[in-house]
């Protein structure tokens, strides 16, 4: 396990959403046993923290007053302090990313095109259109958001999943918006798409190397 790797790869502060480092935020790629570990503010170290929590966890969002993580077999767990509480998702298959709007609901992706959806009291599994692995979440309200994949590209309106395809059928790993027109995603062999609230269209990239994840301060920065 490569503590280095994947906090560079996805670390970020508690007071904000703005990364820590220069990648996708949300992103804890794999927690191999029951230890976490925290950069407090103005610390030169990481801090270990022992949470009972076994399962691979493979996503992390700040929801606003805690951190939400998705895991192995359905996993989802909870911040409570430096303490981790487990939540029933309403799925068994792995589940790879969650996101969702500060104040609002929750929603979180997987394997075999599963989706689930926190409305602040309980999880329930929503009706998805995509059968492939879902790898990525991006929720613009509690009713519109996109999901991306393995072949297996989803976008939601009024609160319902539909598939979508054309140049988003692609192998995709991130995804990423600023507006309902304007959400980026990103794939293998480094392709870059963008959707302009109509179409998504290929962005050159400047590499064939496959791009695991998407972020931006502002539109014009991504």
């Amino acid at each position: 396990y490569d503590a280095t790797f994947t906090f560079l790869a996805g670390s970020f502060p508690f007071s904000t959403q703005y990364p820590f480092t220069v990648t996708l935020h949300q992103r804890l790629t794999r927690l191999e046993d029951d230890t976490m570990f925290y950069l407090d503010a103005g610390a030169e170290a990481w801090k270990a923290i022992r949470t009972s929590v076994t399962k691979n966890v493979n996503g992390l969002h700040w929801a606003g007053d805690n951190l939400v993580g998705v895991g192995s077999k359905g996993l989802v767990v909870r911040s409570v302090g430096e303490a981790w509480a487990t939540q029933e998702s309403g799925v068994s298959e792995d589940l790879r990313a969650v996101a969702g709007v500060p104040g609002g609901s929750l929603v979180a992706v997987g394997d075999l095109g599963n989706i689930t959806r926190f409305d602040g009291i309980v999880w329930e599994k929503m009706a998805s259109p995509v059968a492939g692995d879902l790898r990525s979440v991006w929720m613009l309200s509690d009713t519109e958001g996109w999901a991306v994949g393995s072949y297996a590209t989803a976008q939601m309106r009024n609160g319902a999943w539909t598939a979508v395809t054309g140049n988003a059928f692609r192998n995709l790993y991130g995804v990423y918006g600023f507006a309902a027109n304007d959400v980026w995603a990103v794939g293998a062999a480094g392709v870059v798409l963008r959707f302009d609230g109509i179409t998504w269209n290929f962005v050159p990239s400047g590499t064939n190397i496959g791009l695991r994840a998407v972020w931006g301060a502002s539109d014009d920065d991504v």
